[in-house]
């Protein structure tokens, strides 16, 4: 929900998606949502381990309780910066400046495979100053947005930003 008061510059945006929820520590399994959004831990216990009865403990050991809400936070600022919504395997436009470029979602493959989307997210993450470089241009050249992207994006789930940190972090000072 994006929303804005009347008169006011400013705008108020929830994300709200209880979709694939879960206790966290429970034993149980996990259910899949959107794979595109999901962090690679997850996808690695769906697609590798397939999904065994006791995933949501499994999680639970290798990484923080926010560690997967952090990482789809982060994937859906990523889609707003970008223009393209990160699942879409279609080619998009994208205008960038004076050009306008042809692109595929970030994350996105065909028949949605869990391997694949895994090893997409894997090299996003190893180029992702690179690739935040090219799409900040579009937005602003804030070294601050893309610390925190960087942050929210880890491929370690431990080494993910908290929620309270990412309220205390310089890009949103002013906010």
């Amino acid at each position: 929900m994006i929303s804005s008061e009347p008169g006011s510059a400013s705008l108020n945006i929830k994300i709200i998606d209880f979709g694939s929820a879960y206790n966290w520590g429970d034993s149980g399994s996990l259910r899949m949502a959107t794979p595109e959004y999901m962090p690679p831990e997850f996808l690695n216990l769906l697609a590798i381990k397939n999904a065994s009865s006791n995933s949501i403990e499994q999680l639970a050991e290798i990484s923080n309780p926010w560690s997967v809400d952090i990482w789809s936070f982060g994937a859906i600022l990523l889609e707003i910066i970008t223009g393209i919504p990160l699942w879409i395997p279609l080619k998009c436009k994208l205008e960038n400046k004076s050009k306008t470029l042809l692109k595929y979602g970030l994350f996105a493959v065909k028949g949605r495979d869990y391997d694949k989307i895994y090893l997409k997210q894997k090299a996003f993450v190893e180029n992702i100053n690179e690739i935040l470089s090219t799409y900040l241009q579009k937005w602003c050249d804030s070294k601050e947005l893309s610390d925190l992207l960087f942050q929210m994006l880890r491929w370690d789930p431990k080494l993910r930003i908290s929620p309270s940190t990412i309220l205390k972090h310089p890009y949103l000072e002013g906010v």
